[in-house]
């Protein structure tokens, strides 16, 4: 599918603002964006990782608490996404206070500052497993009721809902994605979340899997690259404000996942399986109709070319560290 530019039918050059551009996701989506002729600005507190390709892209280390310096890096953006987020469902229930300070008030601070500066649309990265919790049928639309079992999720919530006020409000305009499970190069598997890079480690390391849940949890997993696709259509002028789910479209288990790196690999993974813990939601497929009829998207990666590529990445750079992890997978994954 042929992706519209975020430049197309424009007199100047769009100029986005990317928080969280330096980790997973946001290095994708600024790669992808200066490819599509966009001037970048990335908001990174910890840095992380740079394009080596060329293009047009700037790089702020601060943090979003620091007003100064968000305001000066959002002159003349037309577009902001907001990816940064600390922290993971598993640890968000241990100190939820933690949680608010760290993402859901830098979160306001850049949205007042948006409004002030007339950004023209915010593009907020929520998640889709998080916001929904425990289910009542899959796959699950975005009119599903919104019942979060993780301090991670209510957060990613509230910011939702502080987008629609600012919108009423202030008229911010602003898309809000939903996504599953994105997985690929880059990811960090030190934070133990992402079932294929978890899987892919302990191809290279040996160390045992832990499945909350069992073989038959499901996820709708989806390549990273196709995600920052999804970024990239909801910038465009024409897609209405709103919520889309975005994932892989189709599930897929814990159990065919397992065999599917075993095969890309040619290993037999070391797998125990326990309960499913209190803050792990059931399966999470999303139905991604809408974002396929209104941002003009689709998954295109298949989960085995999808696999075979963070594979490819993964193994030169795993086995040449003399360190361990311990492979654990949670299923909110």
């Amino acid at each position: 599918m042929q992706m519209r530019s975020v430049c197309e039918n424009s007199q100047k050059t769009m100029r986005a603002l990317v928080t969280g551009g330096g980790g997973f996701i946001g290095s994708h989506l600024v790669s992808l964006l200066l490819k599509a002729g966009a001037e970048v600005v990335v908001f990174d507190r910890d840095g992380g990782a740079r394009p080596t390709h060329a293009g047009s892209v700037h790089y702020v280390s601060a943090d979003l608490l620091n007003r100064a310096a968000i305001s000066t890096a959002l002159a003349g953006v037309d577009v902001v996404f907001h990816l940064a987020w600390s922290g993971i469902p598993r640890s968000s229930n241990e100190d939820s206070s933690a949680h608010v300070s760290l993402n859901l008030v830098p979160t306001l601070v850049l949205f007042d500052a948006c409004i002030n500066l007339s950004v023209r649309r915010v593009v907020f990265l929520s998640s889709g497993g998080a916001v929904y919790g425990s289910v009542a049928e899959l796959p699950i639309t975005e009119e599903h009721p919104t019942r979060p079992i993780s301090a991670y999720g209510v957060t990613k919530l509230a910011a939702e809902a502080y987008l629609e006020f600012y919108s009423r409000q202030h008229n911010l305009d602003y898309v809000i994605l939903r996504p599953s499970v994105p997985y690929g190069e880059a990811q960090n598997i030190k934070r133990g979340q992402g079932a294929v890079g978890v899987f892919l480690n302990s191809a290279i390391t040996g160390e045992p899997i832990t499945l909350w849940g069992g073989r038959n949890i499901a996820r709708d997993f989806f390549y990273v690259g196709d995600l920052a696709k999804a970024c990239l259509a909801a910038a465009h002028e024409t897609v209405e404000r709103g919520v889309y789910n975005i994932g892989g479209g189709r599930a897929i288990t814990l159990g065919h996942l397992l065999d599917l790196v075993q095969d890309v690999t040619h290993t037999r993974l070391n797998v125990k399986v326990e309960p499913s813990r209190s803050f792990d939601p059931p399966s999470i497929v999303l139905d991604i109709t809408r974002a396929r009829h209104c941002l003009g998207w689709e998954p295109e990666v298949s989960i085995l070319a999808g696999v075979e590529r963070t594979w490819k990445w993964l193994r030169p750079s795993r086995q040449s560290e003399t360190g361990t992890l311990a492979s654990t997978v949670s299923s909110i994954l």
